[in-house]
């Protein structure tokens, strides 16, 4: 029995393991560029604004910033006028005061 070879060859398979966690759309692109022949190029990622930089929009919108707390995914800010101390101390530290700095 004489057999006779194809005259087309079928395309190779491609295999891609994509490790968990990883984003869809990077990898999407990458197999993409790599079937249309291109070199695949790595997605920008978005910067995150600076302290400095959320500050100044809070003042240019007219807000007053209390606190702001940094995380790492994000940074929040506090608006309101800052709370002013308690002028009388509930906690006197007189009694640790030795006697030539009491007066």
């Amino acid at each position: 029995m004489t057999h006779s070879l194809p005259t087309t060859f079928p395309e190779p398979a491609i295999s891609v393991d994509i490790p968990p966690g990883a984003g869809r759309a990077y990898y999407a692109a990458r197999i993409a560029a790599v079937l249309s022949g291109e070199r695949a190029r790595k997605p920008h990622k978005q910067h995150r604004p600076t302290l400095a930089s959320l500050l100044k929009q809070a003042a240019k919108a007219g807000k007053s910033v209390k606190g702001a707390e940094v995380y790492r995914d994000r940074t929040v800010l506090q608006f309101g006028e800052p709370e002013a101390a308690e002028p009388e101390n509930p906690w006197p530290l007189d009694e640790f005061r030795t006697k030539e700095t009491k007066q």
